[in-house]
C-alpha cells in the first residue's frame, strides 16, 4: 500500500485520523496509481493520513482475497497506530466502487469478528452493494446499464461478478453484498457517507443501502452527483468533478475533526 500524511502535519505530535482506502475496479482492475492523483487531494484537503491498499485481485485471487487483505490491512492499521502518529480511534474506511463494497463489508466484518478497534467512518462513493440476482426495483441498471455511453454497462458488471465470485456462486453472502446484511448487524455500523453519481448502473443499490442504514438508526449522508460512474476520476478536467471531491474531503474532515470546524 501507500501512506499519504498531510504535508503540514508531518511531525505532529498529535495523533492524526485515519482514511483506509480501497481503489475502485470491479475486482479485477485497478491499483494504487489509479487513485493517487485524487487521493492526494483528499489527504491534503481532509488533513487525514490516506492509506491507499494494494489488495489481490481477481480471477487470480477471487473472493474472499480482497476481503481477508482489507482485514488485514485494518489490523495492521491498528497495531502501528501508535509508533506511526495516528489516532487508532479515528480509523475511517473508504473506496470507490468495488472498493466501496470492500470498506463496506469490513465495517460488517469489524463487528462479526469483534474487532477490538472498529472503523470510526464509512466513505462509500459509487459502491457495489449488491452482487446477487437481479432485482426489479434496481431501475438504474435498466436505465443506464444497456450501452457503453454510460461507462459502466451490465455486460462489463456481469465479467466482474463472474471473475470475483466465479458463475455459480448466488451473490447473496453478506461479504459480496453487503446490502442483504440484518438489521441488528446494520445498527451498529458507524456513520457513513455516499457519493452516488444519478447516471450510473450501480446507483440504486447504492440508495437502497443508505436507505437501509437510515432505518437502522446509522447516520448517513448521501449526495448524488448528476454525472457518470467514476466521475470523481476526472477531477482534473472537468470542475464539476472537482468540486464534487472537494465535497467529499470537506465531509470527511468535518467527521475526522469535529472540534476543529
Amino acid at each position: 500500500g501507500r501512506v499519504y500524511t498531510p504535508e503540514e502535519l508531518v511531525g505532529s505530535h498529535v495523533p492524526l485520523p485515519v482514511l483506509l482506502y480501497f481503489h475502485g475496479g470491479g475486482f479485477v482492475i485497478g491499483n494504487l496509481n489509479t487513485v493517487e492523483g485524487w487521493l492526494t487531494h483528499v489527504c491534503h484537503w481532509s488533513k487525514c493520513v490516506v492509506i491507499s491498499v494494494d489488495y489481490r485481485l481477481a480471477p487470480e485471487n477471487p473472493h474472499p482475497a480482497a476481503i481477508e487483505d482489507a482485514v488485514s490491512c485494518f489490523q495492521w492499521v491498528v497495531d502501528h497506530a501508535e509508533e506511526r502518529g495516528w489516532d487508532s480511534s479515528k480509523i475511517a474506511v473508504g473506496g470507490d466502487s468495488a472498493g466501496g463494497s470492500i470498506a463496506a463489508v469490513l465495517a460488517q466484518q469489524a463487528l462479526a469478528r469483534k474487532f477490538q478497534v472498529k472503523p470510526c467512518f464509512q466513505l462509500l462513493l459509487f459502491p457495489s452493494t449488491y452482487l446477487g440476482p437481479r432485482r426489479p426495483g434496481f431501475k438504474s441498471i435498466e436505465e443506464f446499464g444497456k450501452e457503453d455511453y454510460y461507462t459502466m454497462p451490465f455486460k462489463s458488471m456481469i465479467y466482474f461478478r463472474n471473475a470475483y465470485l466465479g458463475p455459480d456462486k448466488d451473490g447473496l453472502d453478506v461479504t459480496v453484498s453487503p446490502l442483504v446484511a440484518e438489521d441488528h448487524v446494520l445498527r451498529d455500523l458507524p456513520p457513513a457517507y455516499f457519493g452516488l453519481c444519478h447516471f450510473d448502473v450501480l446507483r440504486d443499490e447504492g440508495r437502497e443501502y443508505a436507505r437501509r442504514l437510515k432505518e437502522s438508526g446509522v447516520s448517513v449522508c448521501l449526495e448524488e452527483w448528476r454525472a457518470h460512474h467514476g466521475i470523481i476520476y476526472l477531477y482534473r478536467k472537468v470542475g464539476y468533478a472537482k468540486e464534487s471531491l472537494k465535497g467529499v474531503a470537506s465531509h470527511l474532515r468535518r467527521h475526522m475533526y469535529p472540534a476543529k470546524l
